[in-house]
């Protein structure tokens, strides 16, 4: 007997009537206040993630260092 595996996802955007707009600028404060890295945002869009894109912006402490997760 073969078993396959099924994954299940629920879009609960609409559920919380925040737009594409209202998302991409939530993702752009996260990544500017060091939040979150640009990974993070793509996973969460369900895409792949980018080269280089596990850094973290350090633009809230005044500097345009960034940082890279551990």
């Amino acid at each position: 007997m073969t078993t396959t595996a099924t994954k299940i996802q629920f879009e609960t955007n609409d559920i919380l009537g925040i737009t594409p707009r209202e998302r991409y600028d939530i993702y752009d404060l996260a990544i500017k206040n060091g939040l979150m890295c640009s990974n993070e945002c793509r996973a969460r869009e369900n895409l792949a993630p980018g080269e280089a894109s596990d850094q973290f912006s350090q633009t809230w402490n005044g500097s345009s260092e960034q940082t890279t997760e551990s």
